[in-house]
């Protein structure tokens, strides 16, 4: 409650509704969104093994012959 200076008296402003507006609506649809992009990319059907699991992996350096001096 607030009052204006020479004004009638205290003005009050009441509120409705329930406070699910369009940016909590939108925040929490983007928020599922980028979960799902993770689950995707990270474990799901996007994910690309190179390897099997538990496999050691398996490295060929190559050979370069040594300068002569």
């Amino acid at each position: 409650m607030s009052e204006y200076p020479g004004g009638q008296g205290p003005v009050i402003v009441e509120r409705g509704g329930s406070g699910f507006g369009p940016g909590l609506i939108l925040g929490v649809i983007l928020v599922l969104l980028i979960l799902g992009a993770i689950w995707y990319f990270r474990l799901g059907p996007g994910h690309v093994a190179t390897q099997a699991p538990g496999a050691a992996p398996s490295f060929s350096i190559p050979s370069v012959p040594a300068p002569s001096r």
